[in-house]
């Protein structure tokens, strides 16, 4: 997969945003071909600036799990759970090829838009 260098300008959106970060994960699980980025969740519409993309996610049902603090061997097993435990056992399917997780400043939330089978 192609990798491009990006710097991200956050001067002209701080006030906009409710200061949690995400990490965006977009592309399917299928041929594991995934395109991932750091964001915030603006609180208003801003101009669009040339030094950031702006990714609109559609509305939803989401299943939100969520992880105790904020270590990657934590987060992975809750990954590895996921789709291990939850989706094996229950009526739902992943809907889109987007999901994020999104960490405040002590814990973490994993966000999976889902659909019944």
């Amino acid at each position: 997969m192609e990798r491009t260098k990006r710097r991200w300008d956050f001067k002209n959106i701080s006030e906009n945003y409710n200061k949690n970060l995400l990490g965006v994960c977009i592309g399917t699980q299928s041929d594991f071909e995934y395109k991932y980025g750091i964001g915030i969740e603006l609180t208003e519409d801003i101009e669009k600036n040339s030094k950031m993309e702006i990714i609109e996610i559609p509305k939803s049902i989401w299943i939100v799990f969520k992880c105790e603090g904020q270590d990657e061997k934590n987060i992975n097993e809750l990954w590895s759970r996921i789709y291990r435990e939850f989706f094996i056992t229950s009526s739902y399917k992943q809907s889109m090829d987007i999901d994020f997780e999104l960490y405040d400043n002590i814990n973490t939330e994993i966000w999976i838009p889902v659909s019944k089978e």
